[in-house]
């Protein structure tokens, strides 16, 4: 299995253009525990317990060290082991810069699972709206209310 591979099959955008389009809301994505599993260079039979929208590939000399977010729920003990606080950060879509857990971002709210940074969001998506929303965004901004355009 290839990074992200769980992504197979659905759409994701993949050109900036299409970005302004996604439905999207402010957020702070919390501290999580992770699924933590070694998978050897030969090995191709592996599979996440469950559909995931983002895994982690650690390379090291002998595999991988592959990190799944775990939110409870069943899992092979006999591959896994869960590490308290391991799922600290996303990558945003658009500069792949690390989002520390807790720290304001802005994520699509149905769909494919994506991340914008405060940065691009308004590179990505805010400036490519229609001028009323664009004013409507920035008066939001202005009072505190970091909600999405």
């Amino acid at each position: 299995m290839q990074p992200n591979a769980a992504l197979r099959g659905r759409r994701v955008p993949t050109d900036s253009q299409e970005l302004q389009f996604l439905p999207w809301m402010s957020c702070r994505i919390p501290l999580r525990d992770a699924l933590v599993a070694f998978v050897s260079r030969d090995s191709v039979d592996f599979a996440p317990p469950r559909p995931v929208y983002e895994t982690r590939w650690y390379p090291r000399p002998e595999g991988y060290r592959v990190l799944l977010p775990h939110d409870g729920g069943p899992f092979d003990s006999a591959i896994f082991h869960i590490e308290q606080g391991a799922w600290d950060h996303v990558t945003c879509k658009a500069c792949n810069v690390r989002i520390k857990a807790m720290t304001l971002c802005y994520i699509t709210s149905r769909g494919a699972f994506l991340v914008l940074c405060t940065q691009c969001y308004p590179r990505e998506v805010v400036a490519k709206l229609p001028l009323v929303r664009i004013l409507a965004w920035r008066v939001k901004r202005y009072f505190g209310r970091h909600a999405a355009a």
